[in-house]
């Protein structure tokens, strides 16, 4: 396959040079200096104060390679980061985790969606989402703190289901029951 190199008449910092690029080099040049405002002749001269060794066609050659190679970076990374849900909590707002006991040897947190607030965690206990909750935890990351506030979904589960005449699920009775200190319909 014959490569298809074209000299091309530039005039960078304003003296009159050429560079020898494949078609595909100089088309990713012109789209960068496209992308900055600025045209072919400005951007190599960008590159030509920037290049340590090599010839200017080098150079060009290089710096375009080095963005798109960027660029692809950059792309992959926004990917990953929409793919998959973020490790630490975001600062907007309360996180809440709910503990359930799942055998004799111990309790674990339940994964809950970073955007679940106290309204849903109180639905979800209501319906008998959780098998054996004991406690709920809130954090805010952005406010820099995390607390128990067990007591506070009990009573609000509480008033909920009084307020609609449903009876609540075992376990939430008990997880009610354990936090409020007296009995509830179940």
């Amino acid at each position: 396959m014959k490569s298809s190199v074209t000299k091309h008449s530039v005039h960078p910092a304003g003296h009159k040079t050429s560079v020898s690029l494949e078609d595909a080099f100089w088309n990713g040049l012109k789209e960068i200096a496209d992308g900055r405002d600025i045209t072919s002749s400005e951007l190599i001269a960008e590159i030509d104060a920037g290049r340590q060794h090599g010839n200017l066609s080098s150079a060009v050659r290089l710096f375009v390679l080095d963005f798109y190679r960027h660029r692809l970076l950059e792309e992959a990374e926004d990917r990953r980061e929409r793919a998959s849900p973020p490790l630490v909590p975001s600062p907007d707002g309360d996180v809440f985790l709910v503990l359930c006991q799942f055998s004799k040897s111990g309790a674990t947190f339940i994964e809950t969606p970073a955007d679940t607030n106290e309204g849903a965690i109180v639905r979800n206990m209501i319906g008998g989402q959780y098998n054996k909750p004991l406690r709920v935890i809130a954090i805010n990351v952005g406010e820099g703190w995390a607390r128990d506030v067990s007591k506070r979904i009990a009573s609000v589960i509480v008033k909920e289901a009084e307020r609609d005449e449903r009876t609540l699920p075992r376990d939430t009775g008990a997880f009610v029951e354990a936090q409020l200190g007296r009995p509830v319909r179940r």
